[in-house]
């Protein structure tokens, strides 16, 4: 029998963004709508053996609750989309960069190449870029490589960290930031990330040779992600390359609408 969708109401949540985009504020949502976002997680990764739920949910819930905004994506009641935005800044070697870190995204297929689903994103990260004009700031996550593959086809400066022609610069920041927010679960001499889930798909076919590159890249460093293992995404953005990327969102969709027809 299959999953019940969670139906939400957001009638009490607080808008963290133009009308449209669904990103909220984490404060404004319940415990339980919070745990009907860690249900629907499940419908597309599999917690690990060893895992204890109710410790994964905490997880999942201090890491919602302590986000800059949850984007949250309703049709109608029905959740088709969900992903979490944690923003900061560090010092390092004498300057101040910040980063946005987005983790937890996933969304239902019938919600896929959508602008809204894409747009929010873009939105996050601009708003991070007007609030700091004169510091670096960059987009990373631990990732597996389903959500890489969405990253390195709109950003033109996505890097793996382990890559080889990563900027000796960006890479020392990179390598620092990872091992500050894997914690535990981060494997700096590999540079793995040990995921508490398993994901449903362990084989994975690019709709286009420009993501069956980029796929090749991801296997070369991980090779093992299907059982449970994830790599460091680090893109530096700025202005032009979020006019690139809303512009490469917007074709997309367009694209899938047309397809859909």
């Amino acid at each position: 029998m299959p999953p019940t969708e969670p139906q939400l109401d957001a009638s009490r949540w607080v808008r963290r963004g133009p009308p449209g985009l669904a990103l909220w504020d984490p404060a404004s949502l319940s415990a339980d709508d919070i745990h009907a976002l860690w249900r629907f997680r499940l419908r597309f990764m599999d917690l690990k053996p060893d895992v204890d739920p109710g410790a994964d949910h905490a997880a999942y819930t201090a890491f919602l609750r302590e986000a800059s905004d949850v984007w949250v994506w309703l049709d109608g009641r029905t959740l088709v989309g969900t992903s979490a935005h944690h923003t900061g800044q560090l010092e390092f070697r004498g300057q101040t960069r910040h980063f946005v870190q987005s983790e937890y995204g996933f969304v239902d297929p019938r919600g896929r190449g959508r602008a809204v689903a894409m747009l929010s994103q873009a939105w996050v990260y601009t708003r991070m870029i007007l609030a700091h004009p004169r510091s670096p700031t960059y987009v990373v996550g631990f990732t597996y490589p389903h959500s890489y593959l969405v990253y390195a086809g709109t950003l033109s400066r996505c890097w793996l960290l382990g890559e080889p022609g990563m900027p000796a610069e960006d890479r020392a920041f990179a390598e620092d930031l990872a091992s500050r927010l894997g914690g535990e679960r981060w494997d700096p001499a590999r540079r793995i990330y040990a995921f508490p889930t398993l994901p449903r798909e362990r084989r994975l076919a690019p709709a286009s040779p420009a993501r069956a590159v980029a796929l090749a890249r991801y296997q070369a460093l991980n090779p093992g992600w299907s059982a449970g293992f994830g790599l460091f995404m680090f893109a530096r953005v700025d202005p032009y390359s979020i006019a690139e990327a809303s512009l490469s969102m917007l074709s997309r969709a367009r694209y899938t609408r047309t397809r859909r027809l």
